[in-house]
């Protein structure tokens, strides 16, 4: 109806002559017709016909923002994103008006809250439940902030099991003797926290663990090279006081940069040595010492994990599970040496480095957009098995894909090894992908236009080529050349087309390079061969929309036929009937050339050629 309306209006004020052209400003969606050039150029065409007028008042009422989600065009492309989403898959889609631009963005993200809402309440009973799960993987003594927590010991010996160089150390060594909880019992006291209390400080219990074992490991054996660097460092007092023993700052912000997240206050605390050891009660520290044993024997026999046994034996999104099959001991493994490699030495360069890799790769998991996809419906939902199903989720592939959670996390950290530059330097390819792990939950769908700024968008762009946000990426002609986001997206979406096949190209290519997700998957589907890169092209039949279409295609084919390629005549794909009524609505036969003629017609593209 608006085209008709519009084609009425331009007609009568045309006096019943000539065809009009601002059609293609509907096809994106209502709204964009009045803000384009074209449309406000409507208003002097029609100054001098009442009817003309009158066709227009009807038109207007037709065209604004409240009714483009209904647009015939908008509707199914945002379906089809949203369903991309929900399966974990990231979108790239190119507009050629900003407006549209605008609004798919807009009403893709009011999808996607509504979606995450929906889901919210199915997964997790609501607001509430959310941000309590949220709090148990946060929180200094929250059950389930273990999940996230970098264990450097089992971190090295998983990259060198196996190798010619093994850890001086095995899996039976990481725990906790019982003589050595009197040393727990005694850091506890010295640094003012309650080992005995019902909830207890289990990021302390972390960090006092590794440097109690770190000690026994230098004292029982000899090492040299980085092991003992390692050591020696877990073996510090600051590794207690600070986030991996760097300094004693009080400040969450200053630690993680300017921008850092509610999330991470409780994994980088800092504990302060309050008492002096050599007016600690001996007899108090004796009887904790013994409190701690009787906690851990009690724990065991209820079938259990004490807090104190976590280290060695409880879960770790990082180090997967004793059940893990091997693809996924595959992935735990190279993501361990892609952790040493941003370390390096273990200075405190290479500690901020960690540091820093830890906390993006913990925002992955708690981004509500990622823990609702990963959990499942609430009548499958116990409470207190959220850790089990978040683990199991972590290593599960994605719906319709081979890569999970993470697989993707692995690929990041691969990134992040081949970046060039410091994660403190400004302006370098490594602090770039990190600076984009900083983007807030509001950002599922981003928007890059001509107006963006260069720093917005270059996060924005590397934040798209990581599995963190954003989700959905709508560009206009901003992005269409000269940037990489193939790592982690393989569905791009034309929605506005180019007159100049190229440019369909050009911004296909964007994503389909050397190293892009859609190579990965083929690699992993093997000779089954059922991972595509999906490309849309959405047209409105019947309308300027489809000419479009339909000569782009053409144009892209002429020039396939040029430079060497296959004469069949495509079809869409799917319908001959459609493919019929197409060329039949343009006029459009084709005949068979002579073989002779093609070659004639064909370009050669040789650099040289044999004489």
């Amino acid at each position: 109806m608006p085209h008709y309306l519009l084609m009425r209006c331009v007609s009568e004020a045309k006096g019943g002559r000539g065809r009009t052209s601002l059609g293609s400003a509907l096809t994106g969606c209502y709204s964009t017709l009045l803000e384009s050039a074209e449309g406000r150029g409507i208003e002097q065409l029609i100054s001098g016909s009442p009817v003309a007028r009158a066709y227009f008042e009807l038109l207007k009422d037709s065209v604004n923002q409240d009714h483009d989600p209904r647009h015939p065009k908008m509707a199914p492309v945002v379906q089809s994103i949203i369903e991309a989403w929900s399966r974990g898959e990231k979108v790239l889609v190119f507009c050629f008006r900003v407006n549209t631009a605008r609004r798919l963005k807009e009403i893709v993200d009011d999808k996607i809250r509504d979606e995450l809402e929906h889901r919210r309440t199915s997964c997790l009973g609501g607001e509430n439940s959310l941000r309590a799960l949220r709090g148990r993987m946060t929180r200094r003594e929250g059950d389930l902030v273990v999940l996230g927590l970098d264990r450097v010991l089992w971190s090295l010996y998983l990259v060198h099991e196996g190798t010619d160089s093994p850890a001086p150390y095995g899996q039976e060594d990481m725990q906790l003797r019982d003589e050595e909880l009197g040393i727990l019992a005694r850091l506890g006291h010295v640094y003012e926290v309650d080992l005995l209390a019902d909830k207890v400080d289990r990021v302390f219990v972390h960090r006092a663990t590794e440097y109690i074992l770190a000690r026994r490991f230098l004292a029982e054996t000899e090492q040299l090279g980085l092991w003992r660097t390692l050591l020696e460092a877990l073996a510090e007092d600051r590794w207690i006081q600070a986030p991996y023993g760097i300094g004693t700052r009080t400040d969450d912000d200053e630690i993680v940069g300017n921008e850092s997240s509610f999330e991470e206050k409780g994994v980088h605390a800092v504990y302060r040595d309050a008492r002096d050891e050599s007016k600690l009660d001996q007899r108090l520290l004796k009887a904790t010492a013994e409190d701690l044993v009787r906690r851990r024997v009690r724990a065991r026999e209820q079938g259990q994990i004490s807090v104190f046994d976590t280290y060695s034996t409880g879960m770790s999104l990082w180090e997967g599970s004793a059940t893990s099959d091997v693809a996924n001991r595959a992935v735990v493994g190279k993501l361990h040496r892609h952790l040493l490699d941003l370390t390096g030495d273990w200075g405190e360069e290479g500690r901020l480095s960690r540091l820093l890799v830890m906390q993006a790769m913990r925002r992955v998991l708690l981004r509500e957009s990622v823990l609702v996809r990963l959990l499942p419906a609430r009548t499958e939902l116990d409470e207190s098995g959220w850790g089990e199903l978040l683990m199991e989720a972590f290593y599960r592939p994605f719906p319709g894909q081979r890569e999970s959670m993470a697989d993707r996390v692995e690929v990041f950290l691969e990134d992040l090894v081949s970046a060039s530059g410091s994660v403190q330097e400004s302006g370098t390819a490594r602090f770039a992908l990190l600076d984009a792990s900083r983007l807030r939950d509001q950002g599922f769908v981003a928007l890059v236009d001509g107006s963006t700024k260069k720093e917005t968008k270059e996060r924005v762009f590397a934040g798209f080529n990581t599995p963190l946000l954003p989700e959905i990426l709508v560009c206009t002609s901003v992005g269409q050349e000269g940037i990489d986001l193939h790592r982690h997206c393989r569905n791009v979406i034309h929605y506005d087309l180019a007159w100049n096949p190229a440019v369909i190209e050009q911004r296909t290519g964007r994503v389909d390079r050397i190293g892009s997700k859609t190579f990965r998957e083929r690699r992993v589907a093997g000779e089954s061969g059922d991972s595509f890169l999906e490309i849309g092209v959405p047209f409105l039949a019947g309308t300027y929309d489809e000419r479009m279409f339909a000569e782009v295609r053409l144009r892209a084919q002429t020039f396939e036929v040029l430079t060497g390629g296959d004469m069949t005549f495509s079809k869409l794909e799917g319908s001959d009937e459609i493919q019929q009524a197409e060329d039949t609505e343009l006029g459009l036969s084709f005949i068979p050339l002579p073989e002779g003629m093609v070659g004639d017609l064909r370009v050669n593209l040789s650099v040289w050629r044999d004489t």
